[in-house]
């Protein structure tokens, strides 16, 4: 009976290691899908940030490709296309925008320019959101999609498109822009390029009352004779 004791008090400890591993694990990998707005610069402390002074408005932009925080609905997206002495523009790396004044951050980017880890990208959005409120764009060469979060809470910007490195070969490329809407100014801002359709509607819905989609802007300019709403959003055919 001791001798079982024993084995059973040793088999407790060894299941709880393993427990403890397997966490310490999980809270090296920071998921990006799971962060709240506005979140603390300083939850961010332990990890890799280079501030390289650059800006947008207000926000400072702080560059990471620690691989762990290069994670997104739990896959990772770290990676770079060409070789390793290649333009660092290939490399996969993620943006955080901090606001300098509370040191609180309101947005990230990531961009990825590996084939694998841009359709990743991709395929995570298309899984927890579903089908965008905007598809702009043919094929895969530059389209343009935008989701909210179940809580309209946050948006979800993202630029497909292709890139090469030194003139190599293509590879998919992705840009996903991740925005708390109630930092209105950063918002704003980032519905500019081939986001602007979506500001459009915006504006056109503040005048409505009721239900009024980006499908029903699209018709309602194809009657004024503006086509491109209609026939270049995929969401509507």
């Amino acid at each position: 009976m001791k001798r079982t004791g024993k084995s059973l008090k040793r088999n407790f400890i060894l299941i709880l290691l393993i427990f403890m591993g397997l966490q310490s694990c999980d809270a090296q990998n920071y998921d990006l899908a799971n962060i709240k707005f506005p979140l603390l610069k300083s939850s961010l402390a332990k990890y890799k940030l280079a501030d390289n002074n650059l800006a947008e408005l207000h926000y400072a932009l702080l560059k990471s490709t620690d691989p762990g925080l290069m994670r997104f609905n739990k896959e990772s997206f770290a990676g770079q296309t060409g070789g390793e002495y290649d333009n660092i523009a290939g490399k996969n790396v993620v943006y955080f925008f901090n606001d300098a004044k509370t040191n609180k951050i309101y947005g990230f980017n990531i961009e990825t320019y590996t084939t694998p880890e841009s359709r990743k990208l991709l395929k995570s959005l298309e899984t927890l959101f579903g089908k965008p409120l905007m598809d702009q764009g043919k094929g895969d060469r530059h389209r343009f999609r935008i989701w909210d979060s179940p809580d309209k809470k946050t948006a979800y910007l993202l630029e497909y498109g292709l890139f090469s490195v030194n003139s190599g070969p293509k590879t998919e490329s992705a840009k996903l822009m991740v925005v708390d809407k109630s930092a209105n100014d950063l918002y704003t801002f980032r519905l500019g390029g081939g986001f602007m359709y979506y500001k459009n509607y915006l504006r056109a819905k503040e005048k409505k009352t009721g239900k009024y989609t980006f499908k029903d802007f699209a018709k309602e300019k194809n009657e004024e004779g503006i086509d491109y709403y209609l026939k270049n959003d995929n969401t509507i055919k």
